[in-house]
């Protein structure tokens, strides 16, 4: 199954599924890509993904600067990338 990061949604192909199996899909998504992630780089994560909050508001719910906000989604990501390529592999 293919999936790509987007700011408003996690979105999977085939979209021909009903949305009741895509929400599990989401959040057993969600589960993955959160799992090994401290507690605030888990809730930046699903704050900004799953509630759709700009960077400003995430901030303000985890008494961050949006700058540092944005600096650890960066880095966040970029470790989620890096494991992604490891495991590619496993998806071919």
């Amino acid at each position: 199954m293919a999936f790509r990061l987007t700011r408003s949604r996690f979105h999977f192909a085939p979209v021909c599924l009903s949305l009741a199996p895509i929400r599990f899909l989401q959040a057993d998504l969600m589960r993955l890509v959160t799992k090994g992630l401290n507690r605030n780089e888990q809730l930046i994560m699903i704050l900004y993904y799953y509630e759709e909050m700009t960077m400003k508001e995430v901030g303000m719910t985890l008494d961050l600067s949006e700058s540092r906000v944005s600096q650890m989604h960066n880095s966040i990501v970029e470790r989620l990338q890096a494991q992604l390529e490891e495991r590619r592999p496993e998806f071919a």
